[in-house]
């Protein structure tokens, strides 16, 4: 009988351990109120403000923010609002490098790198919440927009749990590691646009798809044509180029329509929408595939872990039929940003329970949950490659915010890139192309305040 998620071994060799941030800066703070919190428009959150909140507060929720990412404004309401019914505090924490400039009138601090941050994950992802109460930390952080019932349930979840019977885990790094290499640089492309946040997704190897100002565009990157598409944020293409899909309700759209004409591509009506699928996060597969019909999978963010559907291509028709209603994927285990691979089987996503990022296998039916690989260590959302072999994703180490790609079957690493936080420097979590190279997008926030992004094209 093969091992379950929840009791598999820790693979005994390691790869390397996370740093915790260092404190980088002692900044002065300027007394006025945000939502109960002192905060002004260049106010910097510290460590000692960390520690001086969770001394005076005891109850606290510090929820991080970030323009780049739409979902943490409505995360952020539904935090406040649970949190007046239980009797919590909430301060908002501002991203270094994509910050919002104000929520309600009011300013936001930005959260300064130091252990509070690193425990909390960021900028890996946002918005992102940790919990403390009577000076104590209630569990992990948990990455990721929540419904107003997703974060009823993860607040007096743990509010219960807080205190003693839970502990702070520390990072352990699970990866065995046979090969490791660096990749090199194929070609890099500006993006035509500053602010575009921490999102892109290739279409195929030349068209990516990417959000700015609640608006989703498409860009060329050998052209550089650039135009509006469908939908205001997570726009993701099936993995075969057919479809584009936005979420909340979950809608398909003829890629090839979309191509067809730049200038009115904004306006096109979703060849099917599915109203019963409305979560975020959505990710796609292909289960199968013949000479009459495609199946496509979609997982999407649900309240403690993740669910899917199937959908069936009718390839001489056109037409898209949904199977059975959405089904939850490893139920009762606590799964944040889950992505499936592209083939359907797979899904990585952050383990509420520890903190750490794994890959499960979830098995054609998608009954199955069977741990394929702990990385040992916080990641931001992963990606596949086509094949399912390979698993890309960014992560966290001192200063260094790193990119890489594992491979799953022989064990390598490949380095793709690395920069530095405290300049204001980002990397998006690659993403794969069909020609077996890598994308990653690489953010950097000027002193005018305006972020900036190149697309870099990387053979392994």
């Amino acid at each position: 009988m093969r091992p379950t998620f929840a009791c598999l071994p820790k693979p005994i060799r390691f790869f390397c351990l996370l740093v915790q941030a260092k404190k980088i800066m002692k900044l002065g703070i300027v007394a006025i109120l945000f939502l109960t919190h002192r905060a002004t428009a260049d106010t910097f959150y510290t460590s000692d403000d960390f520690q001086h909140d969770v001394r005076e507060n005891a109850k606290i929720i510090f929820y991080f923010v970030s323009e780049g990412m739409p979902l943490s404004l409505p995360g952020l309401k539904n935090t406040l609002d649970v949190a007046k019914i239980m009797g919590y505090k909430v301060q908002t924490l501002n991203d270094p490098v994509e910050p919002l400039r104000s929520w309600g009138g009011q300013a936001i601090p930005v959260a300064v790198p130091a252990s509070y941050t690193a425990a909390a994950g960021v900028p890996l992802h946002f918005p992102i919440i940790l919990i403390y109460k009577n000076g104590h930390p209630c569990g992990p952080a948990i990455p990721g927009y929540k419904s107003l019932r997703g974060y009823q349930q993860i607040i007096f979840r743990y509010d219960q749990q807080c205190g003693s019977r839970w502990k702070t885990k520390q990072a352990h790094a699970h990866l065995s590691v046979n090969h490791f290499q660096t990749a090199s640089t194929i070609l890099e492309t500006p993006i035509p646009r500053g602010n575009i946040g921490y999102y892109f997704k290739a279409i195929n190897d030349d068209w990516v798809t990417y959000y700015a100002a609640k608006q989703v565009y498409f860009f060329n990157r050998k052209t550089g044509a650039e135009f509006m598409a469908p939908g205001q944020f997570d726009s993701v293409p099936t993995p075969d180029a057919q479809f584009l899909t936005i979420p909340a309700p979950l809608r398909f759209f003829s890629l090839a329509k979309i191509l067809a004409d730049f200038n009115n591509a904004i306006n096109l009506q979703p060849d099917f929408s599915d109203q019963s699928i409305k979560d975020e996060y959505q990710s796609i597969g292909i289960v199968s595939d013949d000479q009459s019909t495609r199946i496509y999978r979609v997982a999407t963010a649900w309240v403690r872990s993740a669910a899917f559907r199937d959908y069936s291509l009718n390839k001489a028709r056109g037409d898209l039929t949904p199977g059975e209603q959405a089904k939850t994927v490893c139920k009762g285990f606590p799964i944040s940003l889950p992505m499936l691979s592209k083939d359907g089987l797979m899904l990585g996503g952050h383990c509420n329970a520890d903190a750490f990022t794994k890959i499960v296998s979830i098995g054609a039916t998608g009954s199955e949950c069977i741990l394929v690989q702990d990385l040992g260590f916080k990641t931001g959302k992963v990606s596949f490659s086509h094949d399912g072999n390979q698993v890309g994703f960014v992560m966290k180490e001192g200063d260094a915010i790193k990119a890489y790609v594992y491979n799953l079957k022989t064990k390598s690493l490949t380095l793709l890139m690395h920069v530095s936080e405290t300049k204001k420097e980002y990397l998006v979590f690659p993403d794969f192309l069909p020609n077996g190279n890598v994308l990653v997008m690489r953010v950097l926030r000027s002193t005018n305040g305006v972020a900036y992004s190149t697309l870099v094209e990387m053979q392994l």
